[in-house]
């Protein structure tokens, strides 16, 4: 199988933490190419339970609505490895 590296730019936004977050990236394979149609999976932290989940673009972009209370990402793609425990950087915009 081949890897791939997950590019996250990840940034979880609201007005208030009552709002809903946004969780969005890129991926992408080993050479930089934007993967398209890969499984994007986010994950409880607690018992791994689905949370939410999004398919990436023909350009690799994801987006999974969210609350910034963590969790674990998994990203899989037919004949790529399974990724899991994406880490994730929290911003909350003003």
């Amino acid at each position: 199988m081949r890897e791939f590296i997950i590019t996250t730019a990840v940034c979880l936004s609201a007005m208030s933490q009552m709002m809903a977050q946004n969780i969005s990236g890129k991926i992408v394979d080993a050479k930089g190419e934007p993967l398209a149609f890969a499984n994007v999976v986010l994950l409880n932290r607690q018992d791994s339970t689905f949370v939410n989940g999004a398919v990436s673009g023909e350009n690799g972009c994801f987006s999974i609505d969210s609350s910034c209370n963590g969790g674990i990402i998994k990203v899989t793609s037919v004949g790529y490895k399974t990724v899991f425990g994406v880490t994730l950087t929290c911003c909350r915009k003003n």
